[in-house]
């Protein structure tokens, strides 16, 4: 997952320090210069400064637009192509990250279609999937699951893994994991998780091995 911090649901009933009433999710840039907020409210994205001592400070063009209620941010591993979900939508917005600057500008496709209600979005450790949860809806409730280009960072539907009827996925995450040596060699891979909060048979998070690899 792009970022080394992440902040849910944060609705404030006054704007402090320039941040958004209600900023629903944040990441920070791969290289830790820059702060991106999803404004639910506003529709946008604020993007900040870091400064040395940690104080943030709108950048030159302090917000771009997103979708409706936008909700789920990332920033990709590369930190070239940051993505937020829309989930008024049913889309994700798209972006390229300023190499200089860490200012946000919409790709040549801004956005791609999602299921219904897109909330959580990860990214795969390699940079090369992107996997949303769609939190509403019997027939396209699920992760969806994207080929990110290696060259634009673009977004491409690839597939749908399915949660079951009622499940409402919302939080999704990608992670390492081991399962001890084999022959000398460490023997891992990534999982990925997702939590269902309105499962029937009460809240859950739920995995998916995606692939096996050794050290």
């Amino acid at each position: 997952m792009g970022g080394g911090v992440r902040l849910r649901e944060d609705r404030r009933s006054s704007r402090t320090g320039g941040i958004s009433v209600v900023a629903y999710d944040v990441v920070v840039s791969i290289d830790g210069k820059s702060l991106y907020v999803a404004d639910m409210q506003d529709a946008t994205i604020s993007q900040y400064d870091i400064g040395a001592a940690g104080s943030l400070t709108p950048k030159a063009v302090a917000t771009v637009p997103a979708g409706r209620r936008p909700h789920g941010v990332v920033v990709s591993p590369d930190g070239k192509s940051f993505y937020v979900t829309n989930e008024a939508e049913d889309t994700i917005s798209e972006y390229d990250v300023d190499s200089g600057t860490g200012a946000l500008s919409p790709k040549a496709i801004p956005t791609v279609a999602t299921g219904h209600c897109p909330a959580g979005i990860a990214i795969s450790p390699d940079g090369k999937n992107a996997y949303v949860a769609n939190s509403h809806g019997d027939s396209d409730n699920g992760v969806s699951q994207y080929d990110v280009d290696a060259i634009s960072g673009a977004l491409t539907l690839s597939g749908r893994i399915p949660t079951g009827s009622g499940t409402w996925p919302v939080g999704v995450a990608v992670v390492d994991v081991w399962w001890g040596t084999t022959e000398g060699a460490k023997a891992g891979g990534w999982e990925l998780l997702w939590d269902e909060p309105r499962s029937p048979v009460g809240r859950k998070t739920r995995s998916l091995e995606l692939g096996s690899r050794f050290i």
